[in-house]
């Protein structure tokens, strides 16, 4: 007994919710499946859940992110400059083409990059890393700042050996630079499994970047599911290689927004609601507007709000890992984990 409540037994529950059905339905119809083929129950208890041991973030607290794509510099570095205004706190800088030095710096002009986390990917980024980051660490030293207090992640391609080597060597010396960034994709499991897959066979030409490697998960519209990928996704690692566990970045997933942008922001709170519970280190709430190609100031500020609403309203960063002991999403946590092993082996 606990307390003046006595147990109740697993039969005792579903004889009580047989009941309450009145023959409508039974216990059985109430179990469902997820996309990933996974049956889950209406509700567990502490007898045959395996309460997974936590690999929660170091800090309840996440960045702010937000992702902007560069086609014209001054209108990019504008946007940047409103989102910091916003209260951004990390920027990604979608990089398609050539930046020459004086593009580059314009970019950031008036950007206090000693004071965010800076991010740049795109197709320039993937096929020519070493330049970006060449350009970065000459701004950086322009402005006579340290190196080493920078955060900075880049997007190089994860099987170009030589470049992944040549990179790690230029910033051996400054632990909070990311050079590889890998995507999850497919359903939950396929996500998970192909994060494992593709970080062994990086690991396996270049085993040195245990420590520089972001995972990026889209977040998608089943509540508990993502919370449990994510928490799913910091046990694998942990589980799997060594070294400093992998910065993870959730993004509310654009593919599943329609054209209703109001049913949008609905959407994309309920998504950033579980990215945050699952431990996410790195959020971007995509745009309710993003399907009409180009972004207006109002969409990325109420995405921005978003995130203030849950931090500063919800107090969302208060409590680490607060997911944890919840007999449903241990449960769920510890079947994508088999899941993905089943599928990675």
């Amino acid at each position: 007994m606990i307390g003046n409540f006595p147990p109740v037994s697993i039969a005792e529950w579903q004889n009580k919710i047989n009941k309450d059905l009145k023959g409508v339905k039974t216990y059985d119809d109430l179990i469902w499946e997820t996309p990933e083929g996974l049956q889950l129950a209406p509700f567990y208890q502490a007898n045959g859940v395996t309460v997974s041991e936590r690999f929660a973030a170091a800090s309840a607290a996440w960045q702010l992110h937000e992702i902007i794509v560069v086609s014209d510099v001054k209108k990019a570095n504008e946007i940047a400059l409103q989102a910091l205004a916003g209260g951004a706190d990390s920027l990604q800088f979608v990089l398609n083409r050539s930046l020459s030095k004086q593009d580059f710096h314009a970019l950031l002009d008036s950007v206090f990059v000693e004071m965010i986390h800076l991010a740049f990917s795109g197709q320039w980024v993937w096929r020519n890393a070493d330049n970006v980051w060449q350009l970065y660490a000459e701004l950086v030293e322009s402005r006579e700042l340290s190196m080493a207090d920078m955060r900075c992640s880049l997007e190089a391609d994860p099987l170009n050996k030589e470049i992944l080597q040549l990179l790690n060597k230029r910033v051996s010396n400054y632990s909070a630079i990311k050079i590889v960034n890998l995507y999850g994709a497919g359903n939950v499991v396929e996500q998970l499994s192909g994060l494992v897959r593709t970080t062994k066979k990086l690991l396996t030409i270049t085993p040195e970047l245990s420590n520089r490697i972001s995972w990026s998960l889209p977040i998608g519209n089943s509540f508990m599911v993502e919370i449990a990928k994510l928490r799913a996704a910091r046990i694998l690692w942990a589980s799997s290689f060594d070294g400093i566990a992998p910065l993870l970045h959730a993004f509310t997933s654009p593919m599943i927004l329609t054209n209703d942008i109001h049913y949008n922001k609905i959407m994309s709170t309920t998504q950033a609601m579980s990215a945050i519970i699952g431990g996410a280190d790195r959020l971007t709430v995509t745009p309710s507007d993003i399907k009409t190609g180009e972004t207006s100031d109002d969409a990325r500020r109420i995405a921005r709000n978003v995130q203030h609403i849950l931090r500063l309203e919800s107090h969302f960063d208060k409590v680490q890992d607060p997911a944890a002991g919840s007999y449903y999403v241990e449960h769920l946590t510890t079947e994508l984990i088999n899941a993905a092993i089943k599928i990675t082996l």
